[in-house]
């Protein structure tokens, strides 16, 4: 069996600080980034509120557009940070 397969030994966390670190921050900038978008995103967009239009909105499409690359980036960034350290740990 690979030594990357494993749980941790012991009394180690599955979960270290430091990913819980960077969970809890992308979760806060992504939090911030959509607050912003769906309270104010028709400003910075110059494109109508979705209040005044009947259907879809512009502005909410933005919105969703923006959720799904935040996703497709994070599953990225942790796919290539994950793949460097299996790389290291297994043999």
């Amino acid at each position: 069996m690979l030594t990357c397969l494993r749980l941790p030994p012991g009394d180690e966390p599955l979960i270290s600080g430091l990913l819980w670190r960077n969970i809890i921050g992308q979760g806060v900038f992504q939090l911030g980034l959509m607050y912003a978008l769906v309270t104010h995103g028709d400003v910075l967009f110059s494109v109508p509120a979705h209040a005044s239009v009947d259907g879809p909105s512009v502005h909410y499409t933005i919105v969703f557009n923006v959720f799904v690359l935040l996703q497709l980036f994070n599953q990225v960034q942790f796919r290539a940070r994950s793949s460097d350290t299996l790389a290291h740990e297994c043999h």
